[in-house]
């Protein structure tokens, strides 16, 4: 419902600037809109658990949730790159075993590279989230005992 709602809105700022339907202008719109509200709220909930200057937790959970919407938009932009060089490459993208290679080589690209974006941006968060101290928070249910008791 909230993802309905977000759509609504940077829908709206669309049209408001003319930007037409479908384009990589109108998905950064959306992309930016939905970080940006993440981020507000992000901020919202953090600043009322610490006594931290708001302002640096606006600008590194800004920094950090609106660099997102970027990445996205330019990890988009490669893939649809290569997707149409492919095609304009001839190369047979439409047979099963092509297909399969391409998806495989995809996912075998895109894990890294998402791995190593969140390495980077997430210093961002991570100095809120270390300042305010949250690493020493006990959590209301335990996720990671169970596991390494199983796994031990």
């Amino acid at each position: 419902m909230l993802h309905q709602s977000l759509l609504g809105f940077s829908r709206a700022i669309n049209r408001l600037l003319h930007i037409p339907r479908g384009t990589k202008l109108s998905y950064l719109v959306h992309l930016l809109f939905g970080f940006f509200v993440t981020s507000f709220f992000h901020w919202l909930s953090i600043s009322a658990v610490t006594e931290l200057s708001s302002y640096f937790i606006l600008k590194n959970v800004s920094i950090f949730f609106m660099s997102q919407a970027l990445a996205i938009l330019v990890e988009n932009i490669v893939v649809d790159f290569f997707r149409n060089y492919h095609g304009k490459a001839g190369l047979p993208y439409d047979k099963l075993t092509f297909k399969n290679f391409h998806d495989l080589t995809e996912r075998m690209l895109g894990y890294p590279w998402t791995v190593s974006w969140l390495m980077v941006s997430g210093w961002w968060f991570m100095q809120v989230y270390t300042r305010v101290g949250m690493e020493k928070w006990q959590l209301p249910f335990p996720i990671a005992e169970p596991l390494l008791k199983h796994l031990c």
